[in-house]
């Protein structure tokens, strides 16, 4: 775990080493994004952005090895019924696991716009007043499947996700270079420390 206000390493199950710096906190509506400046520590809320989507993808393990979904293949809007005037014939080839993977080909304008303009996608979400019909009202622009866009499974002595889900979801369905891929809503890396190599699991931006 690491970014720029916590890291941790953590070993058989266990947290063997945890240290907090000082940062910024998270303000969508100041300057580059930055909040007050602050100390974190354990009990500081901090705004978790992407690494919330690894948790989904756990969350959504669970949901499909519970029987909610039929497989990670089922058609986008067979979810959204009250969407299908966004349908198209593109649009209706989008599944679940394209989401999971962000190669759904919509078009999403994270990267070229600051997040402090309003017109930056990500943005968008916290202001329209139905963010699923503003994500599905965009046009495809690349083949579902095709084109990535940025956009264990034990809790308590528990198995609370299903290790085939696990095993799948940290798989690099998108390839960027040979040391790098993308699972479902997980980084996937290997880097390079002397002579060793590392191969990291991560839930990141």
């Amino acid at each position: 775990m690491k970014n720029e206000i916590m890291t941790g390493d953590k070993k058989n199950e266990k947290l063997v080493f945890e240290k907090y710096f000082p940062g910024y906190t998270f303000d969508y509506e100041a300057e580059n994004l930055k909040g007050e400046f602050t100390h974190f520590d354990l009990n500081t809320i901090h705004n978790l952005a992407s690494v919330t989507k690894s948790i989904t993808s756990i969350i959504f393990g669970i949901a499909v090895d519970q029987g909610f979904f039929k497989n990670i293949e089922e058609k986008i809007f067979t979810f959204f019924p009250q969407n299908a005037s966004l349908n198209d014939s593109l649009k209706s080839q989008m599944t679940l696991l394209h989401l999971l993977t962000m190669t759904s080909g919509l078009q999403w304008n994270e990267n070229d716009v600051s997040y402090s303009e309003r017109e930056n996608d990500i943005i968008q979400l916290f202001i329209v007043p139905d963010p699923v019909h503003f994500i599905l009202s965009k046009p495809v622009i690349y083949q579902p499947g095709s084109t990535f866009n940025y956009n264990g499974g034990v809790w308590n002595s528990k198995q609370i996700v299903s290790s085939q889900w696990i095993t799948e979801s940290i798989r690099p369905y998108v390839r960027f270079n040979s040391k790098a891929g993308y699972g479902y809503q997980w980084w996937i890396k290997d880097y390079e420390l002397g002579n060793s190599s590392i191969h990291s699991i991560a839930a990141m931006g």
